[in-house]
């Protein structure tokens, strides 16, 4: 007994043997048939259906050791790349012989690339007149803006330029109103359904929170859009103080100011004229009546010195 136990140990280890190696063929038969039309896939190549041969197996297997590297590329190639979206701010002082024509200037090159004016604003001071303009223009032709606003001038006496961008705020809202979206539409589902006035109501309220949401955050994502689109030129366009005058007296000075002052009185003269012209209806009978009253008493005062 104790031999045939010897005997039969070394028979049953062949006997599992032989078993693992038949269960194991079939699968790796299995798995290298599904390999190969996944490979295929992969390359973007027709799976190959040809069981019978080799050849086009033989024919696949060069290109898969060859073309991993060449799939990579491809695959990173198809990856489009990410739009930033950045907001451009830029602060410009210009030294100008004429702040307003400046100005107009200025409305007109932003005009010429599709921009408007913002803003615009002109004060003295004492260190002479400047114009405040703010303007805009499409980011995509900003530096051509620029190089035209550089030249209104005689010379910049300062120029900066700020960036922000916001790829990763329009991102979170794009993502937060789709979320929103969604629960807006589950809730009108369950608003459907709903039998109950109780349960319609509490539907109906928290709708219009997530509506409100919703509107919020749109508003957010177009003011970002619009800020990233055209970019913000502050413009600060100074005209400086003109020279001192020398002292002494000159005759010419001196006849422009009489002729000023000789205008100054024409308007003012004629600006009374106007006045009186206007309310002759008010003052025109009182006038009219003193003035037969006066020429009465003249014409009585022979006839009483006669009596």
């Amino acid at each position: 007994m104790r031999r045939l136990a010897l005997l039969a140990i070394p028979v049953l280890a062949l006997l599992t043997a032989a078993c693992s190696t038949a269960l194991k063929a079939p699968e790796a038969a299995v798995s290298g048939q599904s390999a190969r039309p996944a490979n295929a896939e992969l390359r973007g190549q027709p799976a190959s259906t040809d069981t019978a041969g080799g050849s086009s197996s033989a024919a696949s297997a060069p290109a898969s050791a060859g073309g991993g590297r060449s799939s990579s590329g491809a695959a990173e190639a198809a990856i489009p790349p990410l739009d930033r979206m950045v907001i451009a701010n830029v602060n410009l002082s210009v030294s100008v012989d004429n702040a307003v024509e400046a100005a107009r200037l200025a409305e007109r090159t932003v005009e010429r690339y599709g921009g408007f004016v913002a803003g615009s604003t002109v004060r003295d001071s004492d260190n002479g007149r400047e114009a405040n303009v703010t303007v805009r223009v499409p980011s995509a032709r900003l530096s051509e803006a620029l190089s035209d606003l550089r030249g209104i001038g005689r010379k910049v006496t300062d120029e900066a330029r700020t960036t922000q961008d916001v790829t990763e705020e329009y991102t979170d809202l794009d993502s937060n109103v789709r979320n929103l979206r969604a629960t807006e539409a589950q809730l009108l589902a369950l608003m459907e359904k709903a039998t109950k006035m109780d349960e319609v109501l509490v539907l109906q309220r928290e709708l219009t929170g997530i509506r409100g949401q919703i509107e919020r955050l749109e508003g957010r994502r177009r003011v970002l859009e619009n800020r990233s689109d055209l970019a913000t030129i502050a413009m600060k366009l100074v005209e400086p103080v003109a020279a001192a005058r020398p002292d002494g007296w000159s005759p010419l000075e001196t006849a422009a100011q009489a002729l000023a002052a000789l205008a100054r009185f024409a308007e003012r003269a004629g600006t009374v004229a106007i006045w009186l012209v206007i309310f002759i209806p008010i003052y025109g009978p009182v006038a009219l009546l003193a003035w037969w009253m006066a020429r009465r008493a003249r014409a009585a005062r022979p006839t009483a010195s006669a009596a």
